[in-house]
């Protein structure tokens, strides 16, 4: 036998013993978030890197999500 197949027969040796079902499984709840909100809709748009950094950091600071800051604007801006 090769060093290859004795190698390829070896790895196949260690499969014997991993687990068959995952170890972690994912924890069921309700969506309660935007994401899976009906009446809400995802977009995107590209912005300046320096501006993104500026927006989360006064995003942090004002404990404001972005969605409510970009939503707030649009509103503002069709109300003109």
């Amino acid at each position: 036998m090769t060093d290859i197949a004795a190698d390829l027969k070896a790895d196949q040796s260690t499969t014997d013993f991993l687990p068959s079902e995952p170890a972690t499984q994912r924890r069921k709840r309700a969506k309660t978030g935007k994401r899976s909100d009906p009446s809400y809709t995802q977009v995107g748009c590209y912005i300046p890197k320096d501006l993104n950094s500026r927006v989360k950091v006064r995003l942090v600071e004002d404990s404001r999500d972005f969605s409510d800051l970009v939503a707030e604007l649009l509103n503002e801006w069709l109300a003109d």
